[in-house]
């Protein structure tokens, strides 16, 4: 029987993305993307327009292509990606030709209101009818068959040491990799960033890769120093369909909590409320 994943009271996580990446819908533009939003506009009323997003699938580390590094980035092209939004921004959908992404934020909106992370099933169980409403406009508008091709989780932690001074030279508090140079000619670090790359394995076989980033940043509302630790999890469906891309967000969304676990020291898992062991 499988361990319990860690939980937390209090947890960093500023930000969660499921996402679906499919073939492309040929001849989806933007005045389709608005006809979907008149169909979600009761729970989504705001709608903004982004560069669209472009994603290479992952490869084992046996592949040749492995050298390539896949990532997402923005690409400059007529395409559009759509975000709808509930009215503080907590909540968004994100529509382009060859992807369905379900957000939840914290918002800048949201200053003075808690904005208590939902947790995973709730926001799984969000993508799966909006995600559902999705597929059921595309078939009504000639797109028979939605073809997942690869799935993304990621959780955005924004991080502050417990007594709120000195974060960004703090890592070693915050990460059990991470340590400072004792008795060397060089002082104590003032910042850090960094990439760690984990390969998914499911008995041995590749299933994805588990990506986690750190860098220093600055809070918008209150300009505290925070470390910004990104968990992205990513790699093909495990399965046909739907069903398929939730099984990898599943197993992505095990590997980013039981790796954050890993990852954070004992002092910041008190500091957040770890409840289960």
């Amino acid at each position: 029987m499988p361990t319990p994943l860690p939980a937390y009271r209090n947890p960093p996580v500023a930000e969660v993305a499921l996402a679906i990446f499919f073939d492309d819908l040929p001849g989806f533009s933007s005045s389709h993307a608005g006809a979907f939003w008149a169909t979600v506009r009761e729970t989504y009323p705001r709608a903004e327009d982004q560069p669209p997003l472009r994603i290479n699938p992952e490869q084992p580390p046996e592949s040749p292509q492995f050298a390539e590094r896949p990532k997402l980035e923005m690409i400059d092209a007529p395409k559009v990606r759509s975000w709808f939004l509930n009215r503080d921004g907590t909540q968004l959908v994100q529509v382009q030709s060859d992807a369905f992404m379900r957000n939840w934020r914290q918002s800048g909106s949201t200053k003075g209101v808690s904005t208590i992370y939902p947790h995973y099933d709730s926001l799984r169980a969000s993508l799966l009818k909006d995600f559902g409403a999705f597929s059921t406009f595309a078939a009504d508008n000639g797109w028979r068959t939605i073809l997942p091709r690869q799935c993304e989780i990621t959780y955005v932690n924004h991080v502050r040491v417990p007594d709120g001074v000195g974060t960004h030279a703090s890592v070693s508090r915050v990460l059990r990799c991470y340590s400072e140079l004792a008795d060397s000619f060089l002082p104590r670090s003032e910042d850090s960033r960094f990439i760690i790359r984990y390969a998914i394995r499911q008995a041995g076989d590749f299933k994805g890769r588990l990506t986690v980033t750190v860098q220093p940043a600055y809070l918008i509302e209150t300009n505290d120093e925070i470390l910004n630790l990104t968990l992205v999890a990513r790699g093909a469906p495990l399965g046909a369909g739907l069903d398929g891309s939730l099984a990898f967000l599943d197993l992505g969304h095990e590997w980013i909590v039981r790796g954050f676990s890993e990852l954070t020291t004992d002092e910041m898992q008190a500091f957040w409320g770890r409840t289960v062991l």
